[in-house]
């Protein structure tokens, strides 16, 4: 700051209202003595003074409780432990309670900013002696009430010691304030001590000395390291509104000044003057003596100036050799005289030669332009831009003129000047006269623009995850784009199209918005320092200046706007409708997936989930045109592993399964983890990526959804983190609300497309698995089963393609299965076989408003009547109970019959039970199929829901029959039907008639002779809970008892269990449970070997 730089800070104030008398020209407060005005303001003390004692006054309130409570609990545990009375301790006490109120006296005094700065000085004084103030009463305590006792005695050190490190704390902004604190009490406890005949208190009094010792210089310490920040930030804000060469006020100061002089001049009915200086021959000067000596010239003039200048002038450079003054205070009456005198003083600046380096004296005049507020204009630009015209005509009368300076353009108002076109034929040639200076200025801009990015952490985050190539690449792109936008063929559409998709790329790449506000700021501010250093006419350079900064604008603009637009689409992720609860997840996940891959700066989204081998697969993907990355991952070299010392197993996909957390890649160029699919990066384009894991309600993970971005740092925002995360919440709750068929599994997503590819392409076969009546042992009807056949002759059970298709995909393997079962059933017809069908019907095909008319016209087709159809109904999907019940009462017309399959395992199977009618019930076979496990619990769940069947008047099927144990069980409980590898497995249906004339029941019919353990726990079962705990027979006439007795049980234990049972004693229900544990074993250890059941 030159030789005044010893000075502590500037407080930059531009409007002058109500300002002191002395203040600085541009309101900078100087304590001072008086200095020429417009000299660049020195550093004031006061600014220091009041942030020291805004800092002190904040201390006050905290340091109240921080005072008063230790003081209570020092007066608190002394009391009687001193040799001085008690009451000396709690006056003591009152005593600080006062000085701390004193202190909050002044706190609320001083509060108002306007206040506090009005006399910092004064405030900072009375601050400081509140603070010794209270120093003084903390060193009472050791001299006048120091305790007798050693322990008590240390117990006064500490908490002194630790008052004055949270007082010295507090009072850090100020040097004078801590040691007033600290010094009064450090001298009392110190002596106090080194005075105490206990050897352990002189040490502590040594120790106390040399803690205080410290706590007084790192006082010192932050005390300079405060008045250091504030010098630096009152230098930053000095040079923002100064010319560094000439250390005048620059445009931004003149700006605010001349408003705050016009809005002066309107109060008080005065006029301000405004001259636009310019300096002849400044260009030879540079020619031939050098940039040097011009800038050696610039900067005397400016301080001659200084010298001449009060404190109702200002003059401020405006770039290269021009510069503007303002005079306030002009008499309107006498105004010409009064400017004619001040316009004599500015002009010795020139009048005597000035030396420059190399010492060699230059002689130059200059030429002034004058506009008159309000004469000429009211306006601060017009005023400018009329003096400015008045310098120019002037200045082209340089040989003939009289004087260096004149009033105004005309006698008539100036008009205002009409705005340039920024992309018109104007504008075009003022860029192309321009175009070399942009190339000098793009290349100084890249490289102070990169220079700043190292010092931003997301920034610099993001350039280190780019390669030498894509880095220099990176640079070549950006000195393009610049000269694009100062290019003369430039077009607005163009400019803004171009703008948005670099303002996207940066939202993507986590370049804040402030970023890209500053190095807007920074290149229009190299642009006005170049533009003003050329030998340019100023309407020229003004011109020039605006048609790039209104460029800059709508390029800045469009940048936010495509930002703002990626962010509302990524955000739009979590307004999307969620399916209904039991959707299908295969339609639900592939939505997710297809819009994902939608976003701006998406490559690809693959869903990635754990095979039957236990192995990561693609289960499907969705990607932008010529994006497909998931078709390269087929290849199984490629696929992520879930061993992590795994080359394939460090990926974001790998681990993100293993530790549950979201992982991402932000580099795809530089990181190892991703070496085995660099290649793979490097053609599709891949920057970076992130994989999101999602769990089910077991807190276990069930997928990883994984994103490939086309920006590196794309997803490390903190903006993309939150994102993410909010996208593993919607996953997770996807998957809660939907369902998938029991028994599916997870295919790779290339078996999956062939599957579908078959499935519609002729390969779905019904086959048909026959049901026999229970009571008769014959077969009175078959279900139709979707299977799929391959090429090959494979078959392929519905668990693995079922869960592949969508609800329109439903709906037509229904309406081709419908007509395949139908067709059978037209042929056994023709064989003499009379046999009805039932196929299940999918939930959202039955909501289909058109199901109906599907089902009664295929009847039509085939000439089946419509009773011998029934229809399965499975609620694996939760569905509008009003859109259900009409559209079972629109299949009822046709005629046909219901049956609800599963009960037991469905969404509210009971309650479906009491509100609609069904021809029959089937009972799910993963029931039965439980009973060797859990023969009791199994037992007593079939019987009750047999039982509740027959109570509502239905008929009961059981599935899942597979031998002659669980057979009986069905026979015993009353059920109507059973289906089951017991009875056939299901078979094609040409094979249906052979197989029907070799049948035979695997059991006796309406035999009254139990057969297998099984059937005897299901007999016991159904006596105990139909007939009060016992046996209504007697045990000689009983099923049960004529079993145990084929079994060798007669006379044993078994025996008289089953006895005791027919009796209504006490023992009957105890022997009841014995009889059944038995049974259950005996159940047990009949398991035979199961065949694999897939229906």
């Amino acid at each position: 700051m030159g030789e005044r730089e010893s000075a502590d800070t500037t407080a930059i104030d531009m409007p002058m209202t109500d300002r002191a008398p002395g203040s600085a020209v541009l309101g900078v407060t100087a304590t001072t003595a008086p200095r020429p005005a417009g000299e660049l303001p020195i550093l004031a003390t006061d600014d220091i003074a009041a942030d020291q004692a805004k800092l002190l006054l904040n201390s006050i309130p905290v340091g109240f409780a921080g005072t008063v409570i230790p003081a209570g609990a020092v007066a608190w545990v002394l009391r009687g432990h001193v040799p001085a009375p008690t009451l000396w301790l709690w006056i003591w006490f009152v005593w600080m309670v006062l000085v701390q109120s004193t202190r909050l006296a002044v706190w609320f005094a001083a509060r108002p900013e306007a206040e506090l700065r009005r006399n910092p000085d004064r405030w900072l004084f009375r601050l400081r002696m509140t603070v010794l103030m209270l120093g003084l009463s903390w060193a009472l305590l050791p001299l006048l009430l120091f305790p007798a006792s050693p322990l008590d005695g240390l117990f006064v050190a500490t908490v002194i010691a630790a008052v004055c490190g949270a007082g010295v704390a507090q009072q850090s902004s100020d040097a004078p304030s801590a040691l007033f604190f600290m010094l009064p009490s450090a001298i009392s406890l110190s002596v106090r001590l080194l005075l105490s005949p206990d050897p352990t208190l002189q040490a502590s009094g040594y120790l106390a000395i040399m803690y205080f010792a410290y706590l007084a210089l790192a006082t010192r310490r932050i005390h300079a390291s405060f008045r250091e920040l504030a010098l630096l930030h009152a230098r930053a804000a000095q040079q923002s509104l100064y010319d560094a060469l000439t250390r005048l006020p620059n445009r931004s100061a003149l700006t605010l000044r001349l408003q705050d002089a016009l809005a002066r001049a309107k109060r008080n009915g005065t006029e301000v003057a405004v001259g636009y200086v310019d300096l002849d021959d400044f260009k030879r000067v540079n020619d031939m003596l050098g940039h040097d000596a011009g800038d050696a010239l610039l900067r005397e003039v400016a301080r001659r100036w200084r010298t001449e200048l009060r404190e109702t002038e200002l003059i401020a450079r405006l770039g290269g050799d021009e510069f503007a003054i303002v005079i306030e205070s002009i008499d309107p009456g006498n105004a010409v005289k009064q400017l004619a005198a001040i316009f004599e003083r500015v002009h010795l600046a020139v009048a005597t030669p000035i030396l420059v380096s190399p010492p060699q004296p230059v002689q130059i005049g200059m030429t002034m332009g004058v506009a008159r507020f309000p004469v000429d204009s009211t306006d601060p630009d017009m005023l400018l831009r009329q003096a400015d015209a008045s310098m120019y005509q002037l200045k082209r009368q340089k040989t003939t003129r009289r004087e260096w300076w004149q009033l105004g353009v005309s006698d008539t108002p100036a008009q205002p000047e009409s705005p340039i076109d920024p992309y018109g034929s104007e504008a075009a040639e003022i860029l192309t006269e321009a175009s070399a200076l942009f190339d000098q200025i793009n290349a100084q801009f890249i490289d102070a623009f990169y220079l700043e990015l190292e010092t931003d952490s997301g920034a610099r985050a993001l350039l280190l995850g780019l390669d030498d190539e894509q880095f220099a690449g990176l640079k070549r792109r950006q000195v393009a784009y610049l000269r694009f936008l100062v290019s003369p063929d430039t077009t607005l559409d163009a400019l803004k199209s171009r703008a948005r998709q670099i303002g996207a790329i940066h939202f993507l790449s986590g370049v804040s918005g402030s970023m890209l506000a500053r190095s807007s700021v920074r290149y229009r501010s190299l642009l006005g320092e170049r533009v003003n250093a050329e030998r340019l006419p100023a309407s020229r350079r003004y011109h020039l200046l605006t048609v790039v900064e209104s460029r800059v604008q709508d390029e800045l603009q469009a940048q936010f706007s495509a930002g703002e637009e990626v962010n509302q689409s990524y955000l739009e992720v979590f307004s999307r409708q969620r399916p209904f609860q039991g959707g299908l997840w295969t339609d639900a996940s592939q939505q997710e997936l297809d819009f994902l891959a939608g976003l701006s700066g998406v490559l690809d989204v693959v869903l990635t989930r754990l095979n039957r081998e236990g192995e990561l697969t693609v289960e499907r993907s969705a990607a932008k045109p010529g994006s497909d990355i998931s078709a390269a991952l087929r290849d199984r070299t490629l696929l992520p592993d879930l061993d992590p010392t795994s080359p394939r197993g460090q990926n974001a996909t790998s681990t993100a399964w293993r530790t549950q957390t979201i992982e991402r890649i932000d580099s795809w160029a530089r990181d190892p983890r991703v070496e085995p699919w660099r290649d793979l990066g490097a053609r599709f384009g891949i920057r970076s990526n992130v994989a999101i894991p999602f769990a089910g309600q077991d807190g276990h993970v069930v997928g990883v959804l994984t994103i490939y971005g086309t920006q590196p740092n794309q997803f490390a925002s903190a903006w993309m983190q939150q994102w993410t995360a909010g996208v593993q919440r919607r996953m997770e709750s996807i998957w809660a609300q939907c369902s998938t068929p029991p028994g599916s599994l997870v295919l790779s997503e290339e078996k999956a497309l062939n599957y579908r590819e078959r499935l519609f392409a002729g390969g779905l076969q019904m086959y048909m698995q026959p049901i026999a009546d229970l009571e008769t042992g014959e077969v009175t009807h078959v279900e139709a089963l979707a299977r799929l056949r391959m090429p090959d002759g494979t078959v392929v059970p519905p668990a693995l393609f079922i869960p592949l298709l969508g609800d329109t995909e439903l709906d037509r393997v229904f309406r081709v299965g419908l007509d395949q079962a139908l067709e059978a059933l037209r042929a056994w017809d023709a064989q003499g076989l009379a046999i009805d069908m039932s196929i299940n019907l999918p939930p959202s095909t039955l909501l289909d408003p058109d199901c109906a008319g599907w089902v009664e016209e295929s009847l039509r087709r085939h000439a089946v009547e419509p009773r011998r159809l029934a229809l399965e109904l499975l609620e694996t999907q939760a569905f509008d109970s009003a859109a259900r019940r009409e559209a079972i009462h629109r299949l009822r017309k046709v005629g046909i019959r219901l049956a609800m399959d599963d009960l037991g395992t469905g969404y509210s199977s009971i309650h479906r039970l009491s509100t609609l009618k069904f021809d029959s019930i089937k009972i799910d076979q993963n029931l039965i199929l439980q009973i060797y496990d859990s023969p009791l619990q199994t037992i007593t769940l079939i019987g009750t829901l047999v039982l509740l069947g027959l109570d509502l008047g239905q008929s009961v099927v059981v599935e899942g029959i597979e031998d002659e144990g669980m057979l009986e069980v069905a026979a015993v409980f009353g059920a109507k039907y059973a289906q089951g590898y017991a009875i056939a497995a299901p078979m094609p249906a040409s094979q249906v008639p052979n197989w029907l004339g070799g049948f035979a029941f695997p059991i006796e019919v309406g035999a009254h002779r139990l057969q297998t353990y099984a059937g005897a726990l299901a007999c016991h079962w159904r006596f105990v809970h139909l007939s009060n705990g016992h046996h209504p027979s007697s045990a000689s006439d009983c099923p049960l008892g004529r079993f145990l007795h084929e079994r060798g049980c007669k006379g044993t234990e078994i025996d008289h269990w089953h006895a005791c049972i027919h009796t209504s004693g006490a023992e009957a229900q105890e022997a009841s449970q014995k009889l059944s544990n038995w049974l259950a074993e005996r159940v047990q250890a009949s398991r035979p070997v199961r065949q694999n059941c897939a229906a």
